[in-house]
């Protein structure tokens, strides 16, 4: 069961810092269907220019799901487990319910880019804070033993 929470954080930690460039392009993405949907004029609709940010918001959903699949078999480390939890209920739940009740109420559509932000927040700390342990980890062993 340890090489299995080893392996299932080995790949957490690999998945974490693509996720959080993900969320970044998604931030780029989402810009650039704002100044997509003011060119197109009035033929076209106001969806079609967040296709890409919209496409890669499923694909970051399925990456949550997967991130904290990972984090509770490995169960190693607290922080890893509940920015997990906080990344899913954030990215899963919070973005669509935003999104779907901002067309009708704009001041709650305005908070989609706010918790967009978080998102991006948390997983670039939880990126660097894995990254961190795990340099930190190396660099222990490597250390000389110390002399009797």
């Amino acid at each position: 069961m340890a090489q299995v929470r080893k392996g299932a954080l080995a790949i957490w930690r690999f998945l974490i810092p693509i996720f959080f460039l993900a969320t970044i392009v998604q931030v780029f993405l989402a810009g650039f269907g704002v100044f997509r949907a003011d060119d197109q004029g009035e033929n076209k609709k106001f969806e079609d220019a967040f296709e890409a940010h919209i496409a890669l918001g499923f694909f970051l959903q399925i990456g949550t799901l997967l991130l904290l699949l990972l984090a509770l078999i490995a169960w190693q480390r607290k922080d890893f487990l509940l920015g997990s939890f906080v990344l899913g209920v954030q990215v899963v739940i919070l973005q669509p319910l935003l999104a779907g009740i901002g067309e009708d109420t704009p001041w709650v559509g305005g908070l989609h880019p706010v918790n967009g932000f978080l998102i991006v927040g948390l997983s670039g700390w939880l990126a660097g804070r894995v990254w961190g342990k795990h340099r930190a980890g190396m660099m222990r062993r490597d250390e000389p033993a110390p002399a009797p």
